[in-house]
């Protein structure tokens, strides 16, 4: 499967001649065969990062990487990183007096056993002998999932290990549900290890820093929010990193884990050389039954002589910003409270705005605003905002910040800064020989128009990739919304179109429907009903003529992407007779909502009905139904029904309306 041994083993089978003796030598080759062939699909190994001795699963029992190993190739050898043969440590703390953001209070699990453990191999992709030197291993994800118990509460833990071809690091996303019957306080998380060792030393230097413009940079003082720590000897290196805000370092002594967990990162030093202990550290937000919170971290290795380049590449792993080409970019961001977020974008060495003035949105004194929005967010959940009208080759600052109730007055997160450059733009070749800076038409090294690297007028690649096609029209092009085709690729027809949530099926494009004509277009539909006629939850929908509805999660999450709602009702979809459309953060935000009863904030206005008047028409939403409701709100509009035209709580029948419209539907842009 992923190794010569394998190969071998295969030959020897085929030699061995038929007799008693050999047939019981044959079973067992076949047996070891088989072992191999499972082992190579359990072993995150690219050749040159390794997690395990090589022939044992790369996840142990307790859902934690064993001990990790980077291949040194100036002395053709695996160097682990780790003492003796430590895997890493994680360490649970639930319960406790959660008022600091750092405490050790509560009770623990310190690299607790999963109890149903699931391993889901389903991303792994076992690779060629020579890329690992006839080893057993693979690259891709790894996942695995199971329960523990801490503070006498369950919880779902989800683990998931991803190792590219050519990576230097391993990305672990980590998450954490709440099972249990009851609220899940001052939940925590460590991992690291209890007894450092790099190279051939176990007195390797640590620091504490952060990383900046894709280096490493140590922290200048003690109380300095560190989410990184750099450990090294003379020849080797690695580091360990997160880009959540709610992330802290510690270093400590060895040779226990608690050492590093039960240090304040506030008064932890900043740099030691010793036989010691490291932890990262997060602090999650208390977890109403079934919810969950997560953390991605990074764990990277290499000579002295390579950190450099690998810990860029972590930063480029984990930056806000991403597909950055010469006129656009994506920016994610992520709160740790749920309430309203703004952003500005303004030319990078602008004067730093305050909270009220990113609030805002509009140009100050020091800064001239390019873009700015704000919408209704919800705590640590990625929102994806779309820059386009960028300029080449030009520096950018971001500027974000959350506005939140404390439980006594409307509050500000600390503003977040995140600066990026657009690249140069190309000058290439289109398919008649034309010489041109418009990217869509340049000739790529492929043969095709777009995408990928382009040919410059030289026949040659161009130093800079082609931006990134987001037009929909295939799930390898796929866009973000129906607004974002609709603004990027102005003569976009309505009809299907893919789109890409890192939030829904971990951004695997699926096909929506979108409207690119009514009202300047950029609609995407929700839902699709008729009258009292039961409709089924669908993951796509994709037609305004066959009825459907997508799932709660996935309306959230287009819904954060969004501000604007339509309802429509009529005959059909081609005949409606009534439309009505909603700028009002009120109705965005009904469909942005988690909230799970009748009386949850947000959705159904704590029980009481509310009336706002935008745009067009008058909209009215109250509670609908008694006990808990899991489906969406019941939206009223003013089409002269007394019992509305919209969803009904979802009790287990599918959607359904007392709306005598044969025809209606919902749309967000």
């Amino acid at each position: 499967m992923a190794s010569a041994s394998v190969h071998h083993l295969n030959e020897i089978i085929m030699t061995l001649k038929i007799t008693p003796t050999n047939i019981v030598l044959k079973i067992v080759f076949v047996f070891l065969l088989f072992s191999l062939q499972i082992n190579a699909q359990s072993i995150l190994n690219n050749g040159q990062r390794r997690i395990g001795n090589g022939g044992e699963n790369s996840i142990n029992a307790s859902g934690n990487m064993q001990q990790p190993f980077y291949y040194n190739n100036a002395q053709s050898t695996w160097r682990k990183l780790t003492y003796s043969t430590y895997p890493l440590d994680i360490r649970w703390g639930v319960g406790g007096d959660g008022t600091n953001n750092w405490n050790i209070t509560g009770n623990f699990a310190e690299n607790p056993t999963l109890s149903n453990i699931v391993y889901d191999y389903s991303g792994f992709t076992p690779i060629t002998n020579t890329a690992t030197r006839n080893e057993l291993g693979g690259t891709g994800v790894i996942k695995v999932s199971g329960n523990i118990t801490v503070n006498s509460q369950l919880f779902l833990i989800e683990n998931s290990y991803t190792l590219g071809s050519t990576d230097g690091f391993f990305r672990v996303k980590t998450k954490i549900t709440n099972k249990s019957g009851s609220t899940a306080t001052n939940v925590r998380l460590w991992v690291g290890t209890r007894d450092d060792w790099i190279g051939q030393t176990d007195q390797p230097t640590k620091e504490r820093g952060n990383l900046v413009d894709g280096a490493f940079t140590i922290i200048p003082t003690q109380d300095t929010q560190a989410k990184s720590i750099k450990v090294y000897s003379g020849d080797e290196a690695i580091l360990m990193f997160s880009n959540s805000p709610r992330a802290y370092s510690t270093i400590a002594g060895c040779c226990s884990f608690t050492n590093a967990t039960n240090v304040n990162p506030a008064t932890n030093t900043i740099s030691v050389t010793n036989d010691g202990s490291y932890a990262v550290y997060a602090k999650f937000n208390d977890l109403l039954v079934n919810q969950s919170d997560e953390l991605d971290w990074y764990y990277a290795a290499g000579t002295i002589a390579e950190i450099t380049e690998i810990i860029r590449k972590v930063a480029e792993a984990a930056s806000a910003v991403s597909n950055i080409t010469h006129n656009s970019a994506d920016y994610s961001y992520s709160a740790t409270q749920s309430g309203t977020t703004s952003y500005v974008l303004v030319p990078a060495g602008s004067t730093v705005p305050t909270a009220a003035q990113v609030e805002a949105g509009v140009s100050y004194t020091g800064g001239t605003v390019i873009s700015s929005s704000s919408i209704a967010s919800v705590a640590n959940t990625a929102h994806i905002y779309n820059f386009t009208g960028l300029i080449a080759s030009t520096n950018y600052t971001i500027y974000a910040v959350t506005k939140y109730n404390d439980g006594v007055s409307d509050v500000f997160t600390s503003v977040q800064t995140t600066n990026f450059a657009t690249i140069a733009q190309p000058t290439g070749l289109t398919k008649h020989g034309e010489i041109t800076t418009d990217a869509v038409n340049i000739v790529n090294s492929n043969g095709g128009i777009g995408t990928g690297l382009g040919l410059n007028i030289f026949g040659k690649k161009l130093d800079t990739p082609l931006p990134i096609v987001k037009d929909g029209l295939s799930s390898s092009t796929a866009g973000t919304s129906a607004k974002q085709i609709k603004t990027d690729y102005e003569s976009s027809p309505s009809g299907i179109y893919w789109i890409s949530n890192p939030n829904i099926n971990g951004g695997t494009p699926f096909q929506i429907y979108a409207d690119m004509t009514t009202d300047g277009g950029g609609w995407m539909l929700l839902n699709v009903g008729a009258g009292p006629t039961t409709v089924p939850e669908s993951t796509s929908v994709t037609s305004p003529n066959v009825l459907g509805y997508l799932p709660r999660n996935y309306v959230i999450q287009l819904a954060n992407l969004s501000t604007d709602v339509q309802l429509r009702s009529g005959n059909s979809s081609t005949s409606y007779a009534h439309k009505t459309t909603s700028t009002s953060p009120l109705a965005i935000g009904a469909l942005r909502s988690t909230a799970t009863e009748v009386n949850g904030a947000a959705t159904w206005a704590n029980g009481a009905s509310s009336t706002f008047v935008v745009n067009s028409g008058t909209w009215l939403w109250a509670y609908c139904c008694p006990g808990t409701a899991v489906g969406w709100p019941k939206m009223y509009h003013s089409v002269n029904y007394d019992q509305g035209v919209h969803w009904s709580a979802d009790v287990g029948t599918g959607r359904t309306s007392s709306s005598p419209d044969a025809w209606f539907s919902t749309w967000i842009r």
